[in-house]
């Protein structure tokens, strides 16, 4: 059985998707149906690698630590560790849920999708 906040995630992700006409929040969907082992942890060294500074990023599955961050990103992920977090913020960078990043009221053009 599947928890019950991913399963809400992922139905919001479905909206928002059909409502903006984003293919990228179903991707996202699809990717968090999987089973807790198959989701992605990725790391900031990684993120640090494939984005500059300003961009956008969503993660399915979880923000890890290891490795640093030289440059403020907006990083959505499902979870994020405890110091993850506070590299993020020390690069200036912001971490939000999905539903935090689609509640912007902003239009979000060039997402990245890392995994």
């Amino acid at each position: 059985m599947k928890n019950e906040e991913i399963n809400k995630v992922m139905i919001e992700l479905k909206r928002a998707s059909k409502s903006r006409g984003q293919i990228i929040w179903a991707t996202l969907a699809d990717e968090l149906d999987k089973t807790k082992r198959s989701r992605v942890s990725v790391n900031l060294s990684k993120i640090n690698r494939h984005t500059e500074e300003g961009d956008i990023v969503v993660i399915p599955g979880k923000v890890l630590a290891s490795g640093k961050l030289n440059h403020a990103v907006t990083i959505a992920a499902y979870d994020f560790s405890e110091s993850a977090k506070q590299k993020i913020s020390k690069a200036n960078g912001s971490a939000k849920t999905y539903n935090e990043l689609l509640s912007e009221n902003k239009e979000l053009k060039n997402i990245k999708l890392l995994k």
